[in-house]
Parts: structure tokens; sequence; C-alpha cells
């Protein structure tokens, strides 16, 4: 909701924190400071198609997968399957194969890999191989980090403490 209204979380927070009085009944709402935000509220509210528009449409883990197998492959593109799919995009070997099924039975994939699968898509359709290569390293760097020195050979990421 933050994102959809412009604001910060610590403005949501104020926004939708519950009042009460000294009696400990609960205030009705305070007026929403900025009136460009009770505006964008209101209009939204009442246009919730509108909402729809402003959400891109999230390209899915197999399309980022295609895409990357449409690549012309090099050595620094690292090996493109689905274990190394699921691996790069932060999750253990077995998620790409889950996501590369024809016939997913599973509910889809986090909001975060959403979005780094469409900031990815956006990436490699821009600037191709030199996107993923980008890319690589810093997967590679962060499983180093985390104590995985071969993100191609793990079964998935390390647990952190």
């Amino acid at each position: 909701m933050t994102w959809l209204l412009g604001i910060s979380a610590a403005t949501w927070g104020e926004i939708t924190r519950e009042r009460k009085d000294d009696e400990g009944n609960l205030k009705p709402s305070a007026v929403v400071a900025d009136p460009t935000v009770a505006l964008l509220a209101r209009w939204l509210d009442a246009h919730v198609d509108d909402a729809a528009r402003l959400i891109p449409n999230w390209p899915s883990p197999s399309e980022l997968f295609r895409l990357l197998e449409s690549l012309p492959a090099t050595p620094a593109m690292g090996p493109i399957d689905r274990k190394r799919l699921g691996l790069s995009l932060g999750r253990d070997a077995t998620t790409g194969s889950r996501w590369l099924r024809p016939t997913r039975t599973d509910s889809g994939t986090p909001a975060n890999v959403d979005r780094l699968v469409y900031f990815l898509h956006t990436a490699l359709g821009a600037r191709g191989a030199e996107a993923w290569i980008e890319y690589r390293r810093l997967a590679l760097l962060e499983a180093n980090l985390r104590g995985e020195p071969n993100l191609d050979t793990a079964q998935g990421w390390p647990q952190t403490k």
C-alpha cells in the first residue's frame, strides 16, 4: 500500500495507527495530513481497477529462463539450467524445476522474487547477456559472503544465523 500511495512506511503507520480516547475507546481516524494522499486513497477506493494499471505485469521465472536461454552462451554467463535458475534467484536448487513445470500447481512466486525477476527481465531485454553477467557476479558474491563458495554446485543457500 505504501508503494501504491507513494508514501513511506512511517507515514503509513501514522495513518493506520489506532487511536484511543482517555477511556480506551477507539477514536475515529484522524484526517490524513497530506491532502494528495487522502485524495489518491479515496480515488483508488472508488476506482480499484485504476490501481491495477500501476502494477507491472510481472514476468514469470519461466519467462526469464526462456529469455536467458535465447542469449548466446558465454563462459561468463555461467550455466543456465533449472537448478541454477532457482539458486540464482536466491532459492534452493529444486525451485527452478517447480517454476518451469508446464503444469505448475503451486500458488506462484513470492513478491520479492517477482520483483527481482521483473528487474532482471527488463535489464536482459535492454542489455542482453551483459546484464546477466553483472547479476551473476552479484549472486556469486552474495553466496560467498553467506559461506557458499560455489553457487553452481550448491543445493541451496546457507542459512543465516
